[in-house]
């Protein structure tokens, strides 16, 4: 009896302890700064639903018109609730509170990342969804179907909201049906799989309803790490198709002009922050003049055209590239990767080597200095976080190598590796950002608590080691 009644008053601090964390976290979301304006260049595409985009969150936001409901409100509940589903799921694991708590203030009072609840992006729910995604498989242990639908739900989530979400949606899924089957759990993989494929059968009825087929930024991807290519020496347009040598001979010149500007930057960070600067500019800006005439090379032959347009010609380039230059294009995605761990490299360091240079940067007037209210923050503290971001590279590169050989070395399958796949999941993400995009901050945030927890959970059992050897 007496057990009985401390575990109902142990129940009701704890309740009240997460509510109150809800309440704190959701305070410090709603009242700091926003570094993003409420509407983004990428904004529109998501409210009119174009065929390049995922439509969830298109559904998301007319649902919420339609209920008169603040989407910026209902992005901060979420995500707050995220925040405090990890807190728990951690506690549950058994980790000690100050780490926990840790992981609740170094992730809330992030301003940057709690920015995306006030803009009109995506990114605010593929956070939350990947947040609840880590709390449900650290929940793992207590083998309840609720909680294995609402995985299933949450992968589904992240493979619908976001194209890139389909590498996490798909890695997260896997490994928790490998779990499943391992422990000849039938009945949960069919729970899992319902939940799983409701938000992505809600996504692709909504799409089509909408749009006729989709498309695909890929070509654009494309266009932008060709350019960059064309600048090597070893770089002909002679291998690619005939009606792309006018565009490839032109982005050629410019790229190789930009190239020799650069020669003298010794910072490695800048530099790859440039690199995707330029990327971005080749294309949407420096080489639309071309794009516009193979279009209308196109428009002329209507044969052609009805089979063809400079997306599927992109994509043609994009093979040929591939498999003519495969050094340079792991170069290329070698520095992104490295870019999307150097945040604000370029507001930094960018002023001081303008000075210094013997070379103007071309197009330089065309190169934003992105989040402007964070060009205004303390240089001071621009370098901190610059450094702090460093220290979580080599943290997290240090982490992955040591677990990558413990987990060869020791293959137990009778663990549940809930470590080895947070570094894994992470990894596969950054990984496929480099390949397919460019490094900006916005794509690195969204793993960001993935890299607190795993930096938790191997100081928490770092910590217990050592007191096992002591005592």
């Amino acid at each position: 009896m007496e057990n009985s009644v401390k575990n109902i008053s142990n129940d009701k601090k704890d309740k009240f302890l997460y509510f109150f964390l809800f309440i704190i976290v959701f305070c410090i979301i709603q009242f700091s700064p926003s570094f993003l304006e409420i509407l983004q260049p990428d904004s529109f595409s998501y409210i009119n639903n174009s065929d390049y985009r995922k439509s969830l969150y298109s559904l998301i936001i007319q649902s919420l018109d339609f209920l008169n409901f603040d989407l910026f409100l209902f992005q901060k509940i979420i995500l707050t609730s995220s925040l405090i589903s990890i807190f728990y799921a951690l506690r549950f694991q058994k980790i000690r509170f100050i780490y926990c708590f840790f992981f609740i203030l170094i992730v809330s009072i992030n301003a940057y990342y709690t920015s995306f609840t006030k803009t009109i992006l995506t990114e605010a729910l593929f956070f939350s969804f990947i947040n609840f995604s880590i709390a449900l498989f650290l929940l793992k242990e207590r083998n309840s179907n609720f909680l294995y639908f609402l995985s299933g739900l949450s992968f589904g989530f992240l493979f619908s909201i976001k194209s890139v979400g389909m590498v996490l949606g798909l890695i997260f899924l896997l490994v928790l049906l490998i779990f499943q089957l391992r422990d000849k759990k039938f009945k949960s993989i069919i729970i899992i799989f319902t939940g799983f494929l409701i938000f992505p059968t809600t996504e692709y009825h909504y799409f089509y309803s909408k749009n006729k087929e989709r498309s695909s930024v890929l070509p654009l991807s494309i266009l932008g790490k060709i350019f960059i290519i064309s600048g090597s020496d070893s770089f002909n347009y002679l291998k690619f198709p005939t009606e792309s040598h006018e565009l490839l001979d032109t982005a050629s010149k410019i790229s190789k002009g930009i190239k020799q500007s650069m020669e003298s930057m010794k910072n490695p960070y800048l530099k790859f922050e440039l690199s995707s600067d330029y990327e971005v500019l080749a294309q949407y800006q420096i080489l639309k003049g071309e794009i516009n005439k193979i279009n209308e090379k196109y428009r002329k032959n209507s044969e052609v055209y009805k089979q063809k347009d400079h997306k599927v010609l992109l994509n043609e380039i994009g093979i040929i590239m591939l498999k003519e230059y495969p050094l340079e294009y792991a170069k290329i995605s070698f520095s992104h990767y490295i870019g999307l761990w150097s945040m604000g490299a370029k507001q930094i360091f960018l002023e001081n080597y303008l000075m210094k240079a013997d070379k103007k940067l071309p197009f330089l007037e065309m190169i934003e200095l992105s989040d402007n209210k964070y060009n205004s923050l303390d240089r001071l503290f621009q370098i901190s976080v610059f450094v702090f971001f460093l220290f979580l590279f080599l943290f997290f590169s240090i982490l992955t190598l040591f677990t990558f050989f413990v987990l060869i070395k020791t293959r137990n399958p009778k663990k549940d590796f809930l470590l080895e796949l947070f570094i894994f999941s992470a990894q596969s993400y950054l990984i496929a950002i480099a390949f397919t995009n460019i490094a900006i901050p916005r794509y690195f945030i969204a793993i960001y608590p993935i890299i607190i927890v795993s930096l938790i959970m191997i100081s928490d059992d770092l910590i217990s080691f050592i007191k096992k050897k002591l005592y």
